[in-house]
């Protein structure tokens, strides 16, 4: 079964804990522009949120698949490679 997008805008965020450290990330996927904006939260007081315009996101397809790379982070390594893909 196809999914369809319902409205311009979609929105996914996740919270995952590594290290005891909470990590919120935020992407915002704007279908008219096609282009996507991410915001990243870390419950550290040396972070602040931290937001990323990317365009690389043409589709709705490379939104999801942007999402399963996200759900697939386990360290903060990780992390940083995927935000750094992103630029």
């Amino acid at each position: 079964m196809r999914k369809a997008w319902v409205s311009a805008e979609k929105r996914y965020k996740y919270t995952k804990s590594i290290n005891s450290t909470n990590i919120t990330v935020e992407l915002i996927w704007d279908a008219r522009w096609r282009e996507a904006l991410v915001v990243v939260s870390v419950d550290n007081s040396l972070y602040e949120p931290d937001y990323r315009p990317f365009s690389f996101m043409n589709s709705g397809r490379a939104f999801l698949k942007t999402i399963k790379e996200l759900e697939r982070i386990n360290t903060l390594a990780e992390l940083n490679e995927f935000l750094n893909k992103l630029n």
